[in-house]
């Protein structure tokens, strides 16, 4: 089995108990893992869990992510718990970091920096070495220098740029900010330590067709794609029937910000609505478009076919 098969075996969640194999020593580097929680943090979480159940998997992760996840940990049962290591940066970034002077992207270098020098001095060796989160690829995985094992990136995103035609739905300052994205992502991947790193990954895991076919044919090792959300599917299921309902009810759950698209998502469905007068549109989730968003519901005249309910918990959606 290879390294993409015993990753994405574990990541299924759907395994338990033993396959016959001896467990693999596994490192998760992890810098968004939290338990409860969506996007990359959930991606981090589920994917340690999965994971655990078939081999001994350890995740490095950020020192602020301990409270949640040991008390997460303490429901776990012990057969089946990773284990984490949670580290950080030299002080001096935390306290730029905290008052806005340094970029996420430039602390998640230093992030990086911190957790390839506790593994090269700690001496452990790992079957696989496998770089979960963040998923963007413009600061690779540092900890792979230097390290034993099979190497696995991914899931990689990042590689997403939005067509021309497209920015109008942004507005003027996010479209300004989606047009400069556009361009670093074509520079960034012909930078030197993406090239180096894609050349000494045993497995790239890319998220979507765009990222691939950006930075597939750079890697010298094998290629596949990888989910980029992970849930807890005990959690995220059907719960009861709802064919009986009157007309359709969709759903979008995500923070609202420009990037996400919800204008381009209520442009579609006045369209819709024309058509079939009975559909309903939920959208879950708060964020700086709100009241953008509010605004161009009026417009279309959807107020009594769109509901913003804001930010609410896992449970509840």
């Amino acid at each position: 089995m290879n390294a993409e098969e015993e990753v994405m075996e574990g990541n299924s969640m759907e395994s338990s108990g033993t396959t016959g194999r001896s467990p693999l020593k596994v490192l998760l580097i992890a810098y968004a893992c939290e338990p409860d929680r969506g996007s990359e943090p959930g991606t981090g979480w589920n994917t340690a869990l999965g994971l655990a159940k078939l081999h001994e998997v350890w995740v490095a992760t950020r020192a602020n992510n301990r409270g949640p996840v040991e008390a997460a940990l303490a429901g776990v049962d012990e057969n089946e718990r990773p284990q984490f290591l949670y580290l950080d940066p030299p002080a001096w970034t935390l306290r730029l970091k905290a008052r806005g002077w340094m970029p996420i992207q430039v602390f998640y270098f230093f992030w990086q920096r911190a957790v390839a020098k506790h593994l090269r001095r700690s001496g452990e060796h790992f079957d696989i070495l496998h770089q979960l989160t963040f998923n963007s690829f413009e600061v690779p995985p540092l900890a792979f220098a230097g390290m034993s094992g099979a190497k696995v990136w991914g899931p990689i995103g990042g590689g997403q740029t939005v067509p021309c035609k497209l920015l109008r739905a942004f507005g003027p300052v996010s479209a300004r900010k989606e047009a400069w994205r556009n361009w670093r992502v074509a520079i960034s991947a012909q930078a030197p330590w993406v090239r180096q790193t894609l050349r000494h990954t045993n497995q790239a895991l890319f998220a979507n067709r765009e990222t691939s076919e950006l930075l597939g044919p750079k890697c010298s090792g094998q290629t596949g794609m990888m989910i980029d959300v992970g849930v807890d599917l005990q959690k995220f299921r059907p719960t009861e029937d709802r064919s009986g309902d009157i007309g359709v009810t969709f759903l979008a759950a995500g923070r609202l910000e420009a990037r996400k698209g919800f204008s381009l998502l209520l442009e579609a469905f006045a369209g819709l609505v024309v058509e079939q007068p009975d559909v309903r549109l939920r959208i879950v989730g708060d964020g700086p478009e709100r009241s953008r968003l509010e605004s161009e519901i009026s417009m279309l005249g959807l107020d009594d076919h769109v509901t913003l309910t804001g930010a609410v918990s896992h449970d509840a959606i």
